[in-house]
């Protein structure tokens, strides 16, 4: 003869148990997840890129487990497994994900006409620049000049290998234009002939 074991805090019997509780009263009493009610992304509304993140990776992260187990993010909730004693367990919370909408830095940067490098073409191939700069970084603007075109690049540095891997010999120039966390901003002109 076996004893039935019985839940001490609602009195079932014939049910899963943890330890001496009945599963339904043990999760009841024991805190094992702690989801987000609402999760905000950022998104660019320029390009469309996630700025803070996908609504997944933030539940994930911003959901707290005190037993371990696997958490998961689909269609407004959240889905947490685990398995205590041999019974498994899996609870879903819903969540709300608010989309907030901003610049990201790089189109921040292009609608301000950032740029750290201008690229003063005298010799016709700026189509052929333009292409392959634009594979390394934006370009704020491009203006005719009487000798040639001046290209405005986002970034030095791709501007430099742009160039080099063209095999284009540029000479260049540096401008102090201002300070940023006390080290000297400037920008550089590169003249291809």
């Amino acid at each position: 003869m076996s004893l039935e074991k019985i839940c001490p805090s609602c009195g079932k019997s014939k049910v899963e148990f943890i330890g001496s509780f009945c599963k339904d009263c043990y999760l009841g009493k024991n805190k094992l997840v702690e989801a987000p009610r609402t999760v905000e992304i950022v998104r660019c509304r320029q390009c469309g890129k996630m700025i803070s993140g996908s609504a997944e990776d933030l539940v994930k992260s911003k959901t707290k487990t005190n037993h371990e187990g696997t958490v998961e993010y689909a269609e407004g909730k959240a889905v947490y497994e685990t398995e205590i004693d041999g019974v498994k367990i899996r609870q879903e919370f819903p969540i709300e994900v608010k989309i907030r909408e901003r610049l990201c830095e790089r189109c921040g940067r292009i609608k301000s006409g950032y740029y750290e490098a201008i690229i003063q073409v005298r010799n016709g191939k700026e189509e052929e620049i333009i292409k392959k700069l634009e594979n390394e970084t934006f370009i704020t603007k491009i203006e005719k000049q009487k000798t040639g075109v001046d290209i405005y690049a986002g970034r030095v540095g791709a501007a430099r290998k742009t160039l080099k891997k063209m095999g284009l010999r540029a000479p260049e120039s540096k401008k102090l234009y201002g300070m940023r966390k006390g080290r000297n901003l400037y920008r550089t002109t590169f003249i291809v002939r």
